[in-house]
Formats: structure tokens, sequence, C-alpha cells
């Protein structure tokens, strides 16, 4: 399941946490925040997740047609 943990700290600051997203994608759920909230990230941590690659629906159908 994709989605965004968001802690607001007592100072005002926004914590966002990215979780189901493998890959460079992720960074485009942090793009779509900073818009809505009108800010920018001051500093990130990349999780085990953006390491992993992301395999579209079309290539897992394409994988598995080749193990015949």
């Amino acid at each position: 399941m994709k989605k965004i943990i968001i802690e607001i700290t007592n100072s005002g600051a926004v914590k966002a946490k990215v979780e189901g997203v493998k890959g460079k994608r992720c960074l485009e759920y942090i793009s779509i925040l900073e818009e809505l909230i009108e800010g920018e990230t001051l500093e990130h941590e990349l999780t085990h997740e953006f390491h992993e690659e992301e395999v579209d629906v079309k290539d897992q159908n394409h994988l598995s047609n080749n193990q015949n």
C-alpha cells in the first residue's frame, strides 16, 4: 500500500515519510507535498525502498510470458 505519513512538529515543521513506493518515484510524492504546503525540503533521508527497483505491470507480464 502506498502512503505518506505526515507529522507536524510543535515548531510547525512538516516531516513526511513515503512508504510503499519504490525507486525515485517517492520523490514525486514529496514534490507534490511541497506544492500543497508551499514549502521546500530542508533535509531528507532515503529509505531502503528508494534503492529498490520499481517493476511496471507491463514488465511483470513480459517476464512471466518469457518463463514458458
